[in-house]
Formats: C-alpha cells, structure tokens, sequence
C-alpha cells in the first residue's frame, strides 16, 4: 500500500501539469495506461527539480531542518501548473517553431502532429470566420467558439452563426474583405470546414455593411 501512496505521490505533480496543458489546448489523445504514465512521469521530473529548488531556497532563506511537508505538497501542486502552462505556451511553440522550420526547408512541408486539424488551427487564441458545410450544403456560417477535444466519442462545434454572414461572405461584392482562407476536410461525415478573413473590427457589437464598403 506504502508503495502505491508513494507512485501516487511521485506522478500526482505531473498528472497536474498534463491537465493544465491539455486545458490551454495540448488536445492530443490520451493513449493507453502506459503512455499516460510515462507522460505523467516526464512531466513530473521536471516538477520534482523545480520543488526541489524552491523548497531548498526557502528553507536555507528560514532555516528550517524540519521537514515541511505542507510546503512541499504546495509547492507540488504548484510545480506542475507551472510546467504545464510553460509547456503549452512557450516550450512547446518554440520547439514546435524551429521543428517546423527544419522540415519545411528539408522536406518542403510541415509535419502535421496534432490530434486534431481543426483544434491545431483554431485553438490559437485569434478569431476565427467559418462556414460549415455537410454533404454540399452550408449549414452555418459565423465566429468559431469552441470544440470538443478529438480524442472523445464525437466532435462538436460551437459557433456563433448569423444569417447575415452567409450573405456577406456569398456576396461578390464583399470578395476582397472576405477571402478564403483554406478548408479542412472531415472525410468520414463529409463536412468541409471553410476558413475565410474578415474586416478589422467584423466580430464587434454594431457591425454592418455600411463599414465594409466605408472602408474601401
């Protein structure tokens, strides 16, 4: 029992960090038991040298010898949200950056590692003007608001669609404001998921037309 209460304790910093970073959009599958263990554990070596460190500062800055054992579950728990969120939002993109340079030079195109195509281009924090079509028919068009991770049973998009942008975006003579972008391709279901640009200040309150052809 002992040692189970001490794997517990050694992967518990980074199973945090991988939940935190799978929030800020790390939308890989989860894999099998094994691959999550090995990943709670990588994680977790970083989050035991970085507890490690400020334990040790802390308490030569007090000095203390007695074992703090609140601090060091604090400090934990607070180690693997901060290996998390560096992992996700800089190590990663800065890795992924120079990995991608590397290909494209050598290979001519960039490996694709994500789990999803949608999340990989959605999820960046930017607004993004979609239109959604099944089987030849467009369904909705509108503001992309969120997905449901791909590693579930099924995938659902959340958008906040109008009529009115289905109109612009078919119109020839909004064209030059509303490009198109690329499309993403879900072969199974046939549904096609279009991408366009849209006119600086398009997604705020009180937008219409008049500021599309005003701006020209």
């Amino acid at each position: 029992m002992e040692h189970y209460i001490e794997i517990i304790a050694m992967l518990a910093p980074g199973f945090i960090a991988k939940e935190v970073a799978r929030a800020l959009g790390n939308v890989k599958s989860r894999g099998s038991s094994i691959d999550q263990i090995l990943n709670y554990f990588v994680y977790s070596i970083f989050c035991f040298f970085i507890t490690l460190l400020i334990y040790t500062i802390i308490k030569k800055l007090f000095g203390s010898d007695d074992p703090q054992y609140f601090l060091l579950v604090f400090l934990s728990i607070l180690s693997g949200i901060s290996v998390g969120y560096a992992w996700q939002s800089i190590v990663k993109k800065f890795v992924k950056n120079i990995i991608d340079r590397y290909t494209s030079e050598n290979d001519g195109y960039i490996y694709f590692q994500e789990d999803s195509m949608l999340n990989n281009c959605m999820l960046d924090g930017k607004d993004h003007l979609i239109q959604i079509i099944k089987s030849g028919h467009v369904i909705a068009t509108g503001k992309f608001l969120g997905a449901t991770f791909s590693s579930e049973d099924t995938t659902e998009i959340k958008i906040d669609s109008h009529p009115v942008y289905a109109e612009w975006l078919s119109n020839e003579t909004y064209s030059k404001e509303f490009e198109y972008l690329h499309s993403i391709f879900d072969i199974k279901n046939d549904i096609e998921v279009r991408e366009y640009s849209y006119p600086n200040g398009f997604f705020e309150e009180g937008f219409t037309a008049d500021k599309i052809t005003s701006s020209e």
